[in-house]
């Protein structure tokens, strides 16, 4: 599992409120500019609404034209389905699943990843879960793999 999300009783609330708006579109366009901004501040802040020096993500943001846009058009596509998938994903009680496994399972993030220090607790707290680190590029992520699933 790639940026696990184990947040604490009180942090699904202010991101089921917050993290996900719904967009509607206006006839000036302006929805298309909140949005974009929106999917650019995903790769600065965690979460991404709280515009402030502590919630800066720590590592080379992912804010390059190319990746922006790839990443806004695909939120576009999704229409309201990508909404619902972040609200669900809140909502999902990941603690009490993660601490009923009896199988081993891996949990990583990139250092890009704002997620990154929530999929490390996890892995510390939960012992049939694994860490390890991706590589920056997501091309390379299937041999930093290999290792785990070749067990």
């Amino acid at each position: 599992i790639s940026g696990l999300q184990y947040l604490d009783d009180n942090e699904p609330q202010s991101l089921l409120a917050s993290y996900a708006p719904a967009i509607v579109p206006a006839w000036h366009g302006g929805h298309l500019m909140e949005t974009w901004h929106m999917v650019r501040d995903q790769s600065l802040y965690w979460p991404w609404f709280h515009r402030s020096s502590e919630n800066t993500i720590r590592a080379e943001p992912r804010i390059d034209a190319e990746s922006v846009h790839t990443r806004f058009v695909a939120m576009l596509k999704a229409g309201s389905n990508w909404r619902h998938a972040c609200l669900s994903f809140f909502q999902y009680p990941v603690r009490t699943q993660l601490a009923a496994l009896k199988v081993p399972i891996l949990l990583c993030a990139a250092a890009w990843d704002p997620n990154r220090s929530h999929t490390q607790a996890a892995a510390s707290a939960v012992g049939a879960c694994q860490y390890r680190d991706l590589p920056d590029d997501e091309a390379d992520w299937a041999t930093a793999l290999t290792e785990f699933f070749g067990q």
